[in-house]
């Protein structure tokens, strides 16, 4: 499967992908999707807003958000993606052999890579 030049917003999570061989996501703009209300402010941080990432057995990180999350995914190839302004950029589980290059993912709410 391969996603190519892929533009979207205002999704929980824009590309969710489970249980796949040798993905392609390249140039794609995922910018500007949801993300929860923190309670933090300036003066104070508020607990509630942080994400465990030790806690993920029934998919819990899914509530966060995110533009990608790939889950049992084996060797996939993410390059020329751009996250601005969501939760989370591109989220993992128990995925491996991944090949992540040239991507712009910053000014997130909460992590670029997890």
């Amino acid at each position: 499967i391969t996603i190519r030049n892929l533009r979207a917003r205002g999704y929980r999570i824009a590309i969710l992908a489970e249980g796949c061989k040798n993905l392609r996501i390249e140039n794609c703009d995922l910018s500007d999707n949801w993300k929860p209300r923190l309670y933090s402010t300036e003066d104070k941080e508020d607990l509630r807003d942080w994400m465990s990432f030790h806690r993920n057995e029934a998919g819990e990180w899914l509530r966060h958000g995110a533009a990608i999350y790939l889950d049992r995914c084996v060797a996939p190839v993410v390059k020329g993606l751009t996250v601005r302004r969501g939760a989370n950029g591109l989220l993992m589980n128990r995925t491996s052999y991944g090949s992540f290059r040239d991507c712009d993912i910053s000014f997130n709410s909460a992590v670029g890579l997890g």
